[in-house]
């Protein structure tokens, strides 16, 4: 694991403190917990078996939703079907979800990490330029979709 940055954060609004890690190989960072995890499919053909791997080597339980690309996946009509894999698992306030993706998968995984049990540890790997900069700390991702 090298860590090249770690950013600390506090906000004021409602106390809400947020780690910022910059470097390579970090899975071993993670806090412990049951991971579920959210990427796209374009994704997850590319990266999917790297960190599901990685994950597997936690001896946790994964469990994986993988949604459509573009923006038409930001739509309550989807949610459903997007978190049901999640909601048939052993949810608890130690589970953590993994959005793996661009700025859609960030913007639902932030969503999604705000509505189960009440909010759970929500890791972003963002594979965009956009989604570093805006989905994964930008906080506009509690609005989901457009109908």
């Amino acid at each position: 694991m090298n860590i090249y940055k770690k950013i600390h954060t506090h906000i004021n609004i409602r106390t809400q403190d947020t780690d910022y890690i910059i470097g390579t190989d970090l899975l071993g960072n993670i806090p412990r917990g049951n991971f579920l995890l959210l990427s796209s499919k374009s994704v997850f053909e590319i990266h999917g078996k790297k960190i599901t791997g990685s994950l597997k080597k936690t001896g946790r339980e994964i469990v994986v939703s993988i949604i459509d690309d573009g923006e038409d996946s930001k739509n309550f009509s989807n949610l459903n079907e997007i978190i049901s894999p999640f909601i048939q698992t052993n949810l608890n306030k130690n589970t953590i979800l993994i959005a793996l993706g661009g700025g859609v998968v960030t913007d639902i995984g932030g969503f999604i990490g705000t509505i189960l049990i009440r909010g759970i540890k929500t890791i972003f790997i963002p594979t965009t330029l956009l989604a570093q900069i805006d989905a994964s700390i930008g906080g506009k991702n509690g609005a989901f979709g457009r109908t």
